[in-house]
């Protein structure tokens, strides 16, 4: 189990840093958080800062083949994942790859007629469009597409695109940008980056709380953990716009009195654009 420091943060021991090494590369993290009694989201940071990943391009051995066809119709993903040290979408891949499917789900096969609309349709159509076309689920169109090594490609950026992401960028999300153009919300936050538009997310900060006093803490890699290889370095901004009472002294939670609806209606009315401020 794990230890308290005198100041109260629980440290990990040489035992629980061996155990964490042993299990989580091969996919038993929940393993870890029983054995050591921390939560799994301390178990993938703690493995994130140490550089570990789960192995997934190891060759599956007969034995495991042989139990993923066995379970697979029958099992929880996840639960077959943790007994064979694997990932759940390698799983979900090896499964599909072997034709095993759950139990009472259709196991009607693709005709090369089906195959050939799919190849058609696929580059102009959603999955959704597809589906309902063809007659099949979304994931087994999302599934017989990667199969078939198909691909979208993203349509051309024009200027009118461009424009808007510009005019839109500070004061709405990347979704709903995307749904906007129609486009994907990775596509939207790769061109903005190319673009430098960049979230002035401080500034927006200081327009609209008016010179409100605040905190900046500063979040480095711990001292005592030598030899780490990652971080997640980062900066957190902690606006004082209330003082602190008796509920958060007594219980150490803080009360946030403002709806999340009303703060993000507030901050997209203070709408700085890059031209207002040249």
């Amino acid at each position: 189990m794990a230890k308290k420091a005198k100041e109260g943060w629980v440290s990990w021991s040489e035992e629980e840093l061996k155990l964490l090494k042993r299990l989580f590369p091969r996919g038993r993290a929940r393993e870890v958080v029983a054995k050591t009694g921390r939560p799994l989201t301390a178990v993938r940071q703690k493995a994130y800062t140490m550089g570990l990943k789960t192995k997934d391009c190891r060759r599956w051995s007969a034995s495991e083949i042989g139990l993923a066809k066995r379970l697979c119709p029958t099992e929880n993903v996840q639960d077959i994942a943790e007994r064979l040290g694997r990932s759940c979408e390698a799983v979900s891949r090896k499964a599909y790859s072997l034709g095993v499917r759950k139990a009472g789900r259709s196991s009607r096969r693709w005709s090369k007629k089906e195959d050939a609309l799919l190849r058609k349709l696929y580059l102009h159509k959603s999955h959704l469009e597809i589906a309902a076309e063809i007659g099949r689920s979304l994931s087994a169109i999302r599934w017989r597409a990667i199969k078939l090594g198909l691909r979208k490609k993203a349509p051309a950026w024009s200027k009118k695109d461009v424009a808007l992401l510009k005019k839109l960028y500070l004061t709405h999300q990347d979704k709903e940008i995307a749904a906007m153009l129609g486009r994907s919300t990775g596509a939207v936050a790769i061109r903005r980056d190319k673009l430098g538009l960049k979230k002035r997310k401080f500034k927006v900060l200081v327009d609209v709380m008016h010179g409100a006093a605040y905190n900046f803490v500063l979040h480095t890699a711990p001292t005592h953990d030598v030899g780490l290889e990652h971080y997640h370095w980062h900066v957190e901004i902690t606006p004082r716009l209330t003082k602190v009472a008796g509920f958060e002294w007594g219980s150490g939670f803080y009360i946030n009195p403002v709806p999340p609806e009303d703060a993000a209606a507030f901050l997209r009315e203070e709408r700085v654009l890059a031209e207002d401020r040249a």
